[in-house]
């Protein structure tokens, strides 16, 4: 029977395995916009989750190692999501190597979604207090966020994201 710390640590491992997925695909220009924008979504989903798990994990097993793991992939996240974001949204190197954006193939699966508005512009600055780490402060961190930016319906998931 695994203990709970292990289920934790093999939760971190499938976040892992499906944030290199995602990069490889990118790197092998093996995408398009409908197929990013579920992916991401997706991925944010068990991002969230493992940021809960990893407060859990981290008062079972208060090891350093944990710190360094989340702090890893929390890196390799923000940069996945950017990369995703200057595709989806932005013009980049990247998207312009790729060549067309497959648009035109994307209509039809959005239709069914929400819009969402694209912003071009500098999001306004958020009274926020920065989070420094620690985990006594993660609690008060999340609700602030949350409270302030998270329960915005008028930002995109992404949007979200950059506040962070």
């Amino acid at each position: 029977m695994a203990t709970r710390v292990e289920i934790l640590e093999q939760k971190r491992k499938t976040l892992k395995a499906q944030l290199t997925s995602l990069v490889n695909a990118l790197d092998k220009n093996k995408y398009d916009n409908a197929t990013l924008k579920l992916r991401i979504a997706r991925l944010m989903e068990l991002y969230h989750a493992y940021e809960d798990f990893n407060a859990e994990l981290v008062v079972l097993d208060p090891d350093d190692e944990h710190q360094a793991e989340f702090m890893d992939i929390n890196e390799r996240f923000f940069t996945l999501a950017g990369k995703i974001d200057n595709i989806l949204y932005g013009t980049n190197a990247l998207s312009s190597i790729s060549g067309p954006t497959n648009e035109d193939t994307c209509r039809p699966n959005t239709a069914a979604a929400p819009a969402i508005q694209r912003r071009r512009i500098k999001l306004p600055d958020a009274p926020m207090s920065l989070f420094s780490g620690k985990f006594k402060e993660w609690l008060s961190f999340k609700n602030a966020f949350i409270n302030l930016i998270g329960s915005r319906s008028d930002l995109s998931d992404l949007d979200k994201l950059h506040y962070l």
